[in-house]
């Protein structure tokens, strides 16, 4: 079994993982409603030089307040997190959990990244991060 093999079939348990978790808790907030994302962005600037720092802010909009779950999955087979995130309410009545990560960028990197709420098929669309060192 290749390393890509081993690394898809181990972000497939953890995300199934999540989501059973995220779906045997069914945390309900202040309000009575349950909080349930509706769309995830993504957003990443890269470093004009190496080394450098990429800077990566992951969006999770839901429809009230509350913690939100989510990874960060890269294209080749990596996936990073869990991560959470509080839901605050903004303007225009927007429920938007945010983060953001700096990423340490030392030699060349061509990939994609994306958010992935478990438990949903809330993602976000693949984001390219491309710098030349």
């Amino acid at each position: 079994m290749n390393t890509l093999t081993k690394t898809a079939m181990a972000a497939v348990v953890a995300l199934t993982a999540m989501g059973g978790a995220a779906q045997a808790l069914d945390l309900k907030v202040g309000t009575g409603k349950k909080l349930v994302p509706t769309q995830a962005q993504l957003g990443i600037i890269a470093p004009n030089s190496c080394p450098g720092s990429a800077k990566m802010t992951a969006w999770v909009h839901t429809n009230t307040t509350g913690k939100v779950n989510f990874f960060l999955v890269r294209k080749q087979g990596s996936v990073y997190g869990p991560y959470t995130a509080q839901a605050v309410q903004g303007s225009g009545g927007v429920y938007l959990a945010t983060m953001t990560k700096n990423i340490a960028i030392s030699t060349d990197i061509n990939a994609q990244y994306r958010v992935v709420v478990p438990g949903t098929n809330v993602a976000s669309n693949w984001v390219p991060l491309n710098v030349d060192c």
